[in-house]
């Protein structure tokens, strides 16, 4: 099941959401004024606002750091990567593999498997197919193996996107997945 602001998010309710926790912003504690940041960067970078949602996230990845949060580090080391991919790649990229290592120390399964979605679909726009190719097979075995609907949505549009690539490529791919 998915939260409410989840929803919003899905729903194109950026600036809602954005409104929502700019309003929470230092009522509660640090651990919650982390997620705040989080959640505006997040939303941020579903607008291509991505400087501004750099801004954010680095506050809420520090506080999740002092506070020793590594799932929610995790998922904002994600969401850094994403506002990184228009802006300079090799950062994109090394904030994805911290991401994904930090899902696989603390084994959380939903976690391992968008982060490594991500970073995937991250090599594939900077053309490391077969790196791409590699963590978004990883990201939709783990989806399915959980049963992670959502998450496996993310390694279908990567693969999606090497697919159509795929006849200049020159290499195996989603024919041999099992849906």
């Amino acid at each position: 099941h998915r939260s409410l602001i989840e929803l919003l998010l899905i729903l194109g309710y950026f600036r809602e959401v954005i409104s929502f926790y700019e309003r929470l912003l230092n009522k509660i504690d640090d651990r919650y004024n982390g997620v705040c940041h989080a959640r505006i960067g997040c939303a941020l970078n579903l607008l291509g606002q991505f400087h501004k949602a750099i801004e954010h996230l680095r506050i809420g990845l520090d506080l999740f750091k002092y506070g020793g949060n590594r799932r929610e580090e995790s998922q904002t080391l994600e969401q850094l990567g994403i506002s990184y991919r228009s802006i300079e790649s090799s950062k994109a990229i090394n904030l994805h593999q911290e991401s994904f290592l930090i899902a696989l120390e603390i084994g959380h399964q939903s976690r391992k498997a968008t982060s490594s979605g991500e970073l995937g679909r991250t090599y594939a726009l900077f053309e490391e197919n077969k790196l791409a190719f590699e963590y978004l097979q990883k990201s939709f075995s783990l989806s399915k193996i959980s049963d992670l609907k959502f998450e496996r949505t993310i390694s279908l549009d990567g693969l999606s996107f090497l697919y159509f690539k795929q006849d200049n490529l020159n290499i195996p791919m989603v024919k041999e997945m099992h849906y």
